[in-house]
This record gives C-alpha cells, sequence and structure tokens, in this order.
C-alpha cells in the first residue's frame, strides 16, 4: 500500500478544467512543470524540490498532446472519518482509494493528483506517486491520501499522470476520450522519426556592421518529448550575429517528437542555416 502524507494548498483562483494539464509546482515566484512525484520529493528535471506547506501547486494547460490512454477497470474511493479532538466533530481528513487501471503501453513517472474544491469555492491539490504501468497488464494499487482539510465536504476532479503529461482526468467528456482512444491508437503505431510543424526561416541580423555578406551559422539543439527545441548552441558562424540570429529562430520551432519503444524521445539534431542580404542591400 502507498501511503503518502500530502498537505493541501489552497488557490487563491479556480483552475479552470481543461483536456489535458501539467501538474506545475511554483519555486520563486517561476512555474516549473513536475515530471514525476517521489513521495514528498517533486522531480521538475532541473532538481528536485521537496514538498511543503508553503509550496504553491497549480495545474496549467499542457504545450502538446501526449499519447496514452489509461481505462479504469475499478475505481473505489472512501473516506476515512476521524473524531476532531478540538471540536469532537467528525471530519474526513484522509482518504482511501483502491484502484485497478489497464493501459495498452507502459506509462512511467505515473502519478495522480487530486483537485479539490470545497463548498466555499477554495481549491487545493493532493498528488501521490502510483506504480508504473506495464503495456496490456492490470495494475492494482492502494493508497491513503492525508491533508489538513477535510475532504468529504470536497468535489474531487482525479488526474493521472505520466511523465509529466495528463493521461486521463475524472471529467473528461466521452467525445473528448473517443478522440483520445483515436490519437493514441495512432501513436502507438511503429517508430518514427520527428517531424516539422513550425520552423520559420531566421532572420537577417540587423547589427552587422560595414558591408552585408550572406552568412551561415551552424546550431546544435534538442527535440524534447514536447516537440519544442530546448540546449540550443552555436557551435559555428560565419560572425557571432549570425549565431545569435539561429539561435533566436531555431529557439520558436516546433516538431512532432520522435517516437520509439512506445515512448516519446527527445532528439538531438546539428543543422546549418544560411543567411542572405536583404534584397534592397546591394552591399557598399
Amino acid at each position: 500500500m502507498f501511503s503518502r502524507l500530502i498537505p493541501i494548498c489552497l488557490l487563491a483562483v479556480a483552475v479552470p478544467l481543461r483536456a489535458q494539464n501539467v501538474f506545475v509546482v511554483v519555486e520563486n515566484g517561476t512555474p516549473q512543470p513536475v515530471k514525476a512525484v517521489h513521495g514528498t520529493l517533486l522531480d521538475v528535471g532541473t532538481q528536485i524540490i521537496r514538498a511543503s506547506s508553503k509550496t504553491v501547486y497549480s495545474l496549467r494547460p499542457a504545450p502538446a498532446y501526449r499519447p496514452g490512454f489509461v481505462q479504469i477497470r475499478y475505481f473505489d474511493v472512501t473516506p476515512v472519518v476521524t473524531i476532531s479532538s478540538s471540536t469532537s466533530v467528525p471530519i474526513s481528513d484522509a482518504i482511501y482509494i483502491h484502484a485497478t487501471l489497464f493501459s495498452e503501453a507502459p506509462l512511467t513517472n505515473f502519478f495522480v493528483v487530486l483537485e479539490l474544491t470545497r463548498t466555499d469555492k477554495h481549491k487545493g491539490l493532493l498528488f501521490c506517486d502510483l506504480p508504473d504501468l506495464k503495456a496490456k497488464k492490470e495494475t492494482t494499487f492502494d493508497i491513503r491520501l492525508y491533508a489538513y482539510e477535510d475532504v468529504a465536504r470536497a468535489n474531487i476532479v482525479y488526474h493521472f499522470f505520466s511523465d509529466g503529461m495528463e493521461i486521463l482526468q475524472s471529467q473528461m467528456s466521452p467525445p473528448y476520450i473517443a478522440e483520445q482512444k483515436r490519437r493514441t491508437a495512432e501513436y502507438f503505431q511503429p517508430d518514427r522519426d520527428i517531424s516539422v510543424l513550425k520552423a520559420s526561416a531566421p532572420t537577417y541580423p540587423k547589427n552587422l556592421t560595414g558591408p552585408h555578406p550572406p552568412g551561415s551559422a551552424t546550431v546544435r539543439f534538442t527535440i524534447d518529448t514536447a516537440g519544442s527545441v530546448t540546449d540550443a548552441e552555436v557551435t559555428a558562424a560565419t560572425a557571432p550575429q549570425f549565431g545569435q540570429a539561429a539561435i533566436e529562430a531555431v529557439r520558436q520551432w516546433k516538431f512532432t517528437p520522435a517516437f520509439q519503444n512506445h515512448h516519446l524521445v527527445a532528439t538531438t539534431l546539428e543543422i546549418s542555416l544560411k543567411f542572405k542580404p536583404p534584397a534592397t542591400d546591394t552591399g557598399p
């Protein structure tokens, strides 16, 4: 049994329900997507953050579609009622969840986020790591989640995540679920390489002094599993200005990420970009 003591973080504003979300932790004013949960430790990719009662969490719209679909074969939620020592009033400060899930493909770094809305409209988030799901096999788990709030008085939406992207939530509409199944089936076809969604040509740098000759720059970058460009760096350039212009261009590019062995994978590319002077520029 998985048992986690996680404090609720009440949010001042409502979190709109969306088709797919990412779970973020706000650290020093900057929201960072959570890629995995390990007890009270949150893996945001660049660092490990320990959850506390002062940590701010949120649900944000996902930057890209995440393939995968989880079937809930069995799901039972039971509030755990205790008597308050100060008021002698029964409260439910914990919930027990017994569930059986099934996935067509392996899902790693699996965790659940409970979005709670109380009768006074305050919101809170609970989270817990879950066992990874194996392909075409049922996975059963029991978890007991503790909170500093009376969860029996709250409406709960369940969000299931894998590798930081939402796979399923309890309030997805039937049309969306049908579309999720269809698109997931498309994704779980033979391995594929990256494909370009958006790749605008770089702009000739305006800060060149003197003649405006043709130029070039070679850039190495990584396409992450969301299809975004990260870790872009110049490996060669005929002038520093061309390198900077190339970096600014590729950071705006978007891709469909590569897919291998039923997983989205990051890809590193190195490309050369050519620059031509503006047509009205005839040189000195």
